[in-house]
């Protein structure tokens, strides 16, 4: 008997890994270069990775130097790198003399994108800060090939075990779609607007 339900239980498995959800182009203000970032304007890169984060959340923090160090590493091979703040705005923590401060303590040389109308995130349905979406370009569009953690330690980097993120952008860079398309990603909520 488990025989007959393991065959529709896989094909349905398969379809779902071979359709990657869909995003639609967007435009947001980039608080680093004072212009606006448009998705379609990336469609000759290898990949375009968005990283939610916020100035308050403590686990964004954790992770802040691991994702530029994977966009010192990848946006060479034609990774486009983005942290995108759907808080921007909320308190003065997320005002934009605040994300100012912290592009510039950073010497952030990639987007940071102004989603404070939450209009990307709700199209991707991120929910955790940090959270990573990967979107690679084909002639329809984009489509979210990997996302969800970074790694799988947030506290201590040298502990980490499993490069989620990082094990993606390497087949992308091969020419290959990522073997996994989700990890759970571990940080704050993304808590809808009061």
């Amino acid at each position: 008997m488990w025989r007959f339900l393991l065959v529709p239980i896989l094909a349905i498995m398969a379809s779902t890994n071979a359709t990657a959800q869909e995003i639609d182009d967007f435009q947001l203000q980039d608080l680093v270069s004072n212009s606006t970032f448009t998705l379609q304007d990336h469609q000759d890169a290898s990949a375009v990775v968005l990283v939610f984060v916020s100035n308050g959340c403590p686990f964004v923090r954790l992770y802040e130097d691991r994702v530029i160090a994977l966009q010192s590493k990848f946006g060479p091979q034609g990774v486009v790198f983005a942290f995108i703040n759907p808080l921007i705005g909320t308190d003065e923590e997320e005002s934009q003399n605040a994300i100012q401060e912290k592009i510039n303590s950073k010497t952030l040389t990639f987007p940071y994108l102004d989603d404070g109308k939450r209009v990307v995130t709700n199209a991707l349905g991120a929910q955790k800060l940090p959270e990573a979406f990967v979107l690679t370009p084909s002639p329809t569009g984009f489509g979210v090939v990997y996302h969800g953690a970074i790694d799988n330690n947030a506290q201590l980097p040298q502990a980490v075990t499993k490069t989620y993120l990082h094990d993606a952008l390497s087949h992308i860079s091969k020419g290959d779609l990522p073997t996994q398309h989700y990890f759970r990603p571990v940080g704050c909520n993304i808590l809808p607007v009061k």
